[in-house]
């Protein structure tokens, strides 16, 4: 024993505090930031304190706005500062505005605490290429910790490369598989060390084998790095009266950092509003038993036993918008449900 803390205190000597006890792991385990429920239930608890996410689908299946609305999650509960690295050019204020919790003004900011969205982006005269914006990712994770850092998306990053030759010319570069590849391997031990989460986006594209499914743009990189993935296959349009107001996008869970994969999670998202919270928590509800469902027809009993019923899910949805203590209450019971208590902002587990 008296051999084991000796060997123990030169390496800690010699490389600093890096010999640790097991039980080690417990005191310094960061928090979980809480999404949406049915998308934390696909996930086992949540997206985990400095780990990697990368998030795969077809064009227009709503990845932008759900990488908002968890950045509006991890603004409001652990008040991070977030970074978005706008490579495809996708952020609007028409579309920022609608995303509830986020804090992107300096008044939001000034009235809240919490720090406001950093964009990253290419300007008139200073085009950004992939190494500059993977230089801006690496610098920011190695100097704030706590940081939060959203890609989107590796299938638009441009090295300099290619950005130097004319179109058709043919050039030995270097691919973005191996800058991504690169900075995965830089900031892997740093994203636990810091608390700190990347979300990368990206596409999917068909692969050469007709018998295997489409494949994420960017290597294998995020294969090996990731500790979450989520994969879209599905996305079909929402319309009432014919007109279409959203999207219905399904990911699946292909790795969880908190738990098993296969997992599913149905985002609702509505033009003008982001992710509609209440419908998720609606349908989640729905499906656990606590609201139950006879023809057209829905109900339950609150919190203080009293009866409600709604002709419709539009109309059940609209009275939690209408009654948001209803609405955190359903979640509640869920989370409580699904993972024995709910989450603080340390990541703690307590029973309610």
């Amino acid at each position: 024993m008296a051999k084991i803390s000796t060997l123990a205190a030169q390496i800690n000597k010699d490389y600093g505090n890096v010999m640790l006890d097991a039980g080690h792991l417990i005191e310094t385990q960061g928090g979980i930031i809480r999404t949406l429920p049915s998308l934390d239930l696909a996930l086992s608890g949540g997206i985990a304190e400095g780990t990697i996410t990368v998030m795969a689908s077809p064009p227009k299946a709503g990845k932008t706005t759900t990488c908002l609305s968890i950045i509006a999650a991890a603004q409001q509960q652990h008040k991070k500062q977030c970074y978005y690295i706008d490579v495809e050019n996708r952020l609007r204020t028409e579309l920022l505005s609608t995303i509830q919790g986020l804090v992107w003004t300096d008044e939001q900011a000034k009235a809240t605490g919490i720090p406001a969205l950093k964009i990253v982006k290419s300007s008139k005269g200073n085009f950004l290429t992939a190494e500059k914006y993977l230089n801006i990712i690496d610098t920011i994770f190695k100097t704030e910790e706590g940081a939060f850092v959203v890609l989107d998306s590796i299938a638009a990053l441009c090295t300099e490369e290619l950005w130097g030759i004319k179109m058709g010319e043919s050039k030995q570069m270097m691919s973005i598989p191996s800058l991504m590849y690169s900075l995965m391997r830089k900031i892997a031990q740093i994203l636990p060390c810091m608390r700190s989460n990347l979300i990368c986006i990206t596409h999917l594209q068909a692969s050469p084998n007709s018998y295997k499914a489409p494949v994420g743009m960017g290597g294998n990189a995020q294969e090996f790095f990731a500790s979450n993935r989520l994969v879209c296959y599905s996305s079909q349009k929402e319309e009432v009266d014919g007109e279409e107001v959203g999207k219905n996008t399904k990911f699946k869970v292909t790795a969880s950092a908190l738990g098993k994969p296969g997992g599913e999670a149905m985002i609702y998202i509505r033009y003008g509003r982001g992710c509609d919270r209440e419908e998720d928590i609606a349908q989640v509800a729905e499906d656990m038993g606590f609201i139950l469902k006879g023809g057209a027809w829905y109900s339950f009993a609150d919190a203080n036993d009293k009866e409600h019923k709604f002709q419709g899910k539009k109309n059940l949805v609209e009275f939690l918008k209408n009654n948001p203590k209803v609405s955190q209450w359903f979640e509640d019971k869920i989370r409580e449900l699904a993972f024995g208590g709910t989450k603080d902002e340390s990541g703690n587990s307590g029973k309610k």
